[in-house]
């Protein structure tokens, strides 16, 4: 399992012990000296931080997934239909917000996977850490 700075919430290698960005010391032995109310404030801070990434990561899938379906629509809607069969037009303004609305909803769908994939990691190694010390 990866650690995290219990300060500041970074990634840390399996040999570091002194976080590279703030400098808090993350031995085993000093962590255990902390106090246990500090030690669950700084738990819950970078769980409470990592349940919004989550959240938001939420949010930007549902936009996504509706930029995909109105992307989808306007790809039907490009179709023109003549007595015996359809033809597609490329040159439509249907096609171009089809477009438009497909390169959105990449954007917040890669953006949500982008997000959340840390968040879930930290937030569970942050609660298997309460869970350790309870």
């Amino acid at each position: 399992m990866n650690r995290y700075c219990l300060s500041c919430g970074k990634r840390l290698r399996k040999e570091e012990t002194l976080c590279p960005s703030c400098h808090f010391d993350n031995a085993e032995e000093k962590i255990k000296e902390l106090d246990i109310h500090e030690y669950k404030r700084l738990c819950y801070e970078k769980t409470t931080k990592d349940r919004v990434l989550r959240n938001r990561s939420y949010a930007f899938y549902v936009i996504g997934t509706v930029l995909l379906i109105l992307a989808t629509v306007f790809f039907v809607l490009s179709f023109r239909y003549n007595l015996r069969h359809r033809v597609f037009t490329p040159d439509s303004v249907e096609f171009v917000f089809c477009v438009l609305f497909f390169a959105g909803s990449l954007f917040f769908l890669i953006d949500a996977s982008v997000l959340l994939l840390p968040s879930l990691f930290r937030e569970r190694y942050f609660r298997s850490l309460l869970k350790k010390r309870k």
